[in-house]
């Protein structure tokens, strides 16, 4: 019932005799929220976007954000940002390399997206709204099978004189059917964030699962996947009465349930049989349309109008340890001096000890996001006896931290090079190589 939207026609396709009434009941009821239906609903009422799961991803999960330019902070950005951040990680995954470092610890990965240009659609009395075309399948072939099958069942109960099941039958249509048909009467919506007028480079930072993404574009694309939002906007009639008609149905789909659990004992074993063949066929097609990935068919019906993302524009690098990571984003994402370096700083590297205070404050009176970086052999202090190691570390993962920039800025596709392989060599035999 969650992709009826997605699918050219799909609304039509419910019309069979389906277990689980009163579950999808309780849960598409919470969109009624006139007070005749709150004593059959009475969880707390759902906006559409949130009732079909258009929030984000398990437990509402979306990835946070920071500009680099702007220092805009939002520690939640949308749905559009999750189905970006989840995309162009899978895809770097298919092919991270491995950054030589002098020192190792746990291995971070960050994946490194540049965004092209889009067109945004024609701006009308709501702003910029984008309405996706629903999808062609062969899936609408296969959601008719249960269709014929309960019918074919409820004809047969018929001819054979069992008229329970025949009603019985007939009556998980309808309700399975009017259901399908009120909540597929959707239509996807995407809302784009008006530009500015003179749209600037804006590279940014988003973190989620503890994973690190790295965003290169301008601010136009960019506000689009961050503030941008997708949901399912209803026509004026099933909106009627706060949803009125979605109340119905659901009640509808809880009567079924009553109905056919007090009134199947009284069908023949004939009818009863045939009431089951119809539940079969009925859950054989719900399992396969459950085991597409609800978040590839949201992607796939976006197409390429939220985001642009050309090829070999995805970059998934895996870097030895955190501290040569964060300092290497620091040059990647050239925030300003202003005070933002600092905050995307910490926000990369939290740590709060008087060494790393000291230590990031070296990178940070050295960094300049017009020059060259450099890094220090070693700090200007002289470090306690048993925190010289680590301070020592620091440094060297600094000038670990430049190697990889000035190697990027030249060209990121000579990180390409097989011996760089997670799957390959050692790191310092590939750093050699390299080199």
């Amino acid at each position: 019932m969650n992709t009826a939207q997605y699918y050219r026609g799909r609304r039509f396709m419910g019309f069979y005799n389906s277990p689980g009434g009163f579950r999808m009941a309780k849960h598409y009821g919470r969109l009624a929220k006139s007070r005749i239906w709150r004593g059959f609903y009475p969880d707390v009422y759902l906006e559409p976007h949130e009732v079909f799961s258009l929030d984000g991803g398990p437990g509402k999960m979306c990835p946070d954000f920071l500009s680099a330019r702007t220092g805009v902070v939002m520690d939640r950005t949308g749905h559009l940002a999750y189905l970006f951040f989840k995309k162009m990680r899978h895809e770097a995954s298919l092919n991270y390399v491995s950054i030589p470092s002098t020192r190792q610890t746990k291995p971070v990965r960050v994946t490194i997206v540049e965004l092209g240009a889009i067109e945004l659609p024609e701006k009308k009395a709501d702003g910029h709204v984008y309405y996706p075309a629903p999808l062609r399948r062969v899936v609408l072939l296969f959601n008719a099978l249960p269709v014929l099958a309960s019918l074919a069942a409820s004809i047969i109960s018929g001819l054979s004189k069992d008229w329970y099941a025949f009603y019985l039958i007939l009556l998980g249509m309808v309700a399975h059917g009017a259901a399908c048909f009120v909540l597929g009467s959707g239509r996807i919506k995407v809302n784009f964030i008006t530009p500015p007028p003179k749209s600037l480079q804006d590279n940014s930072l988003m973190t989620m699962e503890g994973d690190i993404m790295i965003i290169l574009g301008q601010e136009k694309e960019i506000s689009q996947i961050v503030r941008g939002s997708i949901s399912i906007e209803f026509p004026a009639w099933i909106k009627w009465h706060d949803y009125f008609v979605v109340g119905a149905c659901c009640l509808l789909l809880m009567l079924q349930l009553l109905v056919q659990l007090f009134l199947i004992p009284q069908a023949t074993l004939f009818g009863q049989i045939l009431f089951l063949c119809s539940f079969g066929a009925s859950f054989l097609c719900n399992t396969y349309l459950s085991a597409l990935d609800k978040e590839d068919l949201q992607r796939e019906t976006l197409g390429d109008k939220v985001w642009n993302v050309g090829e070999n524009s995805v970059k998934g690098y895996e870097f030895q340890n955190w501290t040569t990571m964060a300092i290497a984003m620091l040059y990647v994402l050239k925030p300003t001096r202003d005070g933002i370096a600092e905050q995307l700083f910490d926000r990369l590297l939290p740590n709060r000890s008087p060494e790393w205070k000291s230590f990031k404050k070296d990178v940070l009176e050295a960094y300049d996001e017009n020059e060259k970086p450099t890094a220090k052999i070693g700090p200007c202090w002289e470090p306690s006896d048993e925190r010289s190691v680590v301070v020592k570390n620091m440094y060297t993962d600094w000038q670990d931290a430049v190697k990889f920039f000035n190697d990027y800025k030249k060209d990121p596709s000579s990180f390409d090079d097989s011996t760089l392989r997670s799957s390959g060599g050692q790191p310092e035999q590939a750093l050699k190589k390299l080199e």
